[in-house]
């Protein structure tokens, strides 16, 4: 029911869609965290969660629990919508878009394949019909960061190439360029929460789906770096700026790659996306170290200046790694050491202009000779 994609006429999507990314703030990983203190972090005080969606007047348990009424059927002629203002807010949680009911006819004794326990009454079967609750309309799911596409809040879904740092800007922080914001309860854990000793972390996981297919399922895990509320501004404007320059980098190493393999790069279909993909997970356990470095540096009251150099020569020097690493691995017949070479320095030449070096990461201007 969370998950639940597009699966022909009249079986409805969960109402995040399918696929939905769902992030969960978790504690520092000791053993000493427990399944509650998870669950406890992640709840929103009351008044706070009745304002973020849905209808609070909504008070019957079975506005709450859809299965404790009749199901509010979606078939075309008479069947009905469902939108926020038609149920409690907890309904988000615990979602009926498919009619899927239990078969308790064959129940036998057996091991449950879920949890291994001995039982004299396992289900075996179940059956399923379309056109069940159809939610419709925005929705604005705690759990899930959101695009705002004309203002209307998107759930964002999981795509191919997986969760990294990468996506760090509208995961953990806002991104204001593409008007993506991190789930409510993301939000209200760093604003209101979070004290600057306490080291958190996020967990990120969903499905990618195409249609009703599973392709992948990603998770991954990213530091919520405890920050005092005097240099929180100033510390997300260069973590976004580093991302921003990660990104610059990796396009012009892909760039660069095809220059290296073909005669005309421009002309080459195919994915080659894992270049980029390459450089963001050699480069993630850095980004983390640098985000440290960053506080320590802005909580004694000095500039960024020298973190944002370590930060682009420690790209630089990754992605020319990741070029030789690659460069010769076309075929044969298509090798040419003078493009190699060429398209070489056309990478160290892109990822020290103008662009990445002072528009992005604030960096001094360097003169003629310095370059």
């Amino acid at each position: 029911q969370t998950n639940a994609p597009s699966g022909g006429a009249g079986h409805r999507t969960s109402l995040r869609g399918g696929g939905p990314l769902t992030t969960v703030v978790l504690g520092d990983g000791s053993e000493s965290n427990t399944l509650w203190q998870m669950v406890w972090l992640n709840v929103l005080e009351e008044d706070t969660f009745l304002r973020t969606c849905g209808n609070p007047a909504k008070t019957a348990e079975e506005d709450k629990f859809p299965w404790l009424a009749p199901t509010r059927t979606s078939e075309p002629n008479s069947g009905r919508e469902t939108n926020s203002e038609d149920v409690h807010p907890a309904q988000m949680f615990w979602g009926m878009p498919r009619r899927i009911r239990l078969s308790l006819d064959d129940c036998v004794k057996s091991i449950c394949d879920i949890c291994g326990a001995l039982d004299s009454n396992c289900i075996r079967a179940y059956r399923t019909k379309n056109y069940g609750v159809n939610y419709t309309g925005p929705w604005l799911h705690p759990l899930s960061p959101h695009t705002r596409k004309e203002g209307i809040p998107v759930p964002v879904h999981a795509q191919p190439g997986g969760v990294s740092y990468r996506h760090w800007l509208g995961l953990v922080q806002e991104d204001e360029k593409r008007s993506r914001e991190p789930s409510r309860i993301v939000h209200h854990f760093r604003e209101n929460r979070q004290k600057a000793e306490d080291p958190f972390r996020l967990w990120v996981f969903g499905y990618d789906m195409d249609k009703m297919k599973a392709r992948c399922w990603y998770e991954s895990t990213m530091p919520l770096i405890p920050l005092r509320r005097e240099i929180r501004e100033q510390y997300a404007q260069n973590v976004a700026a580093m991302v921003l320059a990660a990104s610059q980098v990796a396009a012009n190493l892909r760039a660069c790659v095809k220059k290296a393999w073909f005669k005309r790069p421009s002309d080459v279909k195919g994915d080659t996306s894992f270049v980029d993909s390459d450089l963001w997970q050699m480069t993630e356990d850095g980004f983390y170290t640098m985000l440290n470095e960053l506080r320590s540096v802005l909580e004694e009251g000095n500039e960024a200046t020298q973190v944002m150099k370590r930060w682009h020569h420690f790209l630089s020097q990754k992605a020319l790694s990741i070029f030789d690493g690659l460069a010769w691995k076309c075929p044969v017949e298509d090798a040419d050491p003078k493009r190699v070479v060429l398209a070489r320095l056309d990478l160290m030449k892109s990822n020290n202009s103008r662009r990445i070096t002072v528009d992005l990461l604030g960096l001094p201007r360097l003169s003629r000779k310095e370059v």
